[in-house]
Order: structure tokens, then sequence, then C-alpha cells
């Protein structure tokens, strides 16, 4: 069972009217296991915007809106239009705001003020999706991991038990059937990473004492 995309009817998207375009995404039929997966990651999608507060829906709605260039051309032509304006009036004699423009400076600050405490709040919501997305990952990697092990072990139990097949010894076999440690894992990263960057911070200093040696 498979999702097959919408054809376009011929005529519309230039192709020949004997047969759909090769080329064309639309002519290839999406597998039911990727369209599932696709509704899965919709479904954890949905679920953590449902799972957001009151106080951040606003925030995030209006943080999306605003996080468009069309905000930064809008708000430059303003800032252009306000300053000219205030310019020629001020040379008049009367103006709202006048050289070095006090208003615009307050109102530029309280702005940029707003726009960092709305970054941080989204930030921090998005670095909480992220966590839990990454135990998730963690979660089923791990799972797939002991399915991986446990099928192996299956199938070179199967292997000597069956008459026909020669039993040998397999050390990498028997080595994929033990369950990762994954403390071990941990701690054998965290002993390698440290000497890893230490070795790429010692080689600039070894190529400057090689040169001042040179020099």
């Amino acid at each position: 069972m498979t999702r097959s995309t919408p054809h376009n009817e011929p005529g519309r998207s230039g192709t020949p009217p004997g047969g759909a375009d090769p080329n064309s995404v639309s002519s290839h039929v999406v597998p039911t296991t990727v369209g599932d997966n696709i509704d899965t990651v919709a479904r954890l999608h949905d679920k953590a915007q449902e799972d957001a507060s009151l106080l951040h829906r606003p925030i995030e709605r209006l943080f999306r809106s605003l996080a468009q260039p069309l905000t930064l051309y809008l708000l430059i032509g303003l800032l252009l239009a306000w300053t000219i304006l205030n310019t020629v009036l001020h040379l008049r004699g009367h103006s709202w705001d006048a050289p070095p423009f006090f208003w615009t400076q307050g109102a530029l600050t309280l702005l940029s003020l707003l726009t960092s405490l709305s970054v941080l709040i989204v930030q921090a919501r998005q670095g909480e999706m992220q966590e839990r997305q990454a135990r998730l990952e963690l979660q089923i990697n791990l799972l797939a991991e002991q399915k991986i092990t446990k099928l192996i072990a299956l199938v070179e139990e199967l292997r000597r038990d069956l008459p026909d097949v020669p039993d040998r010894d397999d050390a990498q076999a028997d080595e994929m059937q033990q369950t990762t440690d994954v403390g071990a894992v941990l701690e054998e990263l965290n002993r390698a990473l440290p000497a890893d960057a230490h070795a790429h911070d010692q080689e600039p200093r070894d190529s400057e004492n090689t040169e001042s040696r040179e020099a």
C-alpha cells in the first residue's frame, strides 16, 4: 500500500498529454512508511505547539510575523522618513524630534530591549523543545541498538542450530551481540575529545615556534 500525490492535469504544468514528466516530483509515489513518519513528525510538532503556555504563544506568533525581511525595510524607511521630516522641520524652527533625535534614540533603545527579551524567550522555549527531542532520539537509538543486538544474537543462534550451515567462531558477531555500555562510551568520548582539542591547539603553537626558530 502506497500513498501517491495527485498528478497535475495535462496542459497545466507543461507536461506532455501522453504521460507524466519523469522529472516531476508529483509523478513519484511516496511509500506508506515515509508518509507515516511524516505524520508522526507533524504530530510531535503539533504536540509541542499545544504544550506552549498562553504567555508564550502571542510572543512566538509576533516574533514569527516580525522576523521577515520586509520588517527591516519598513523600519529603515520609517527611520529615514522620520529623520528627514524632523530635520526639515528643525530648519524651519519647529520639529517634534530635533537632532540628535532623542525621542528616536529612546524608541530604538526600547525596541532593542523588547526584541532582546523576545529572542531570549523564544530561544529558551526552542531549547526546551530541542532537549526533549534529543532525549526522544536517544531513547529511540538505544531501543534500536537493543533490537539489532537481539537480532544478531538470534541469527547467530540460528546459524549454530542449522545442520547445513558450518559453525565457526565470529569474533565480530560475538562482540556485536553485547549491549553497548553507554556510560563507557561517554567516558571514552570525554577522554578522547580534550586530547583531540589539545592536539589542534598545539599544532599552531608548534608551527609558530618553528617559524620563530627559523627566523
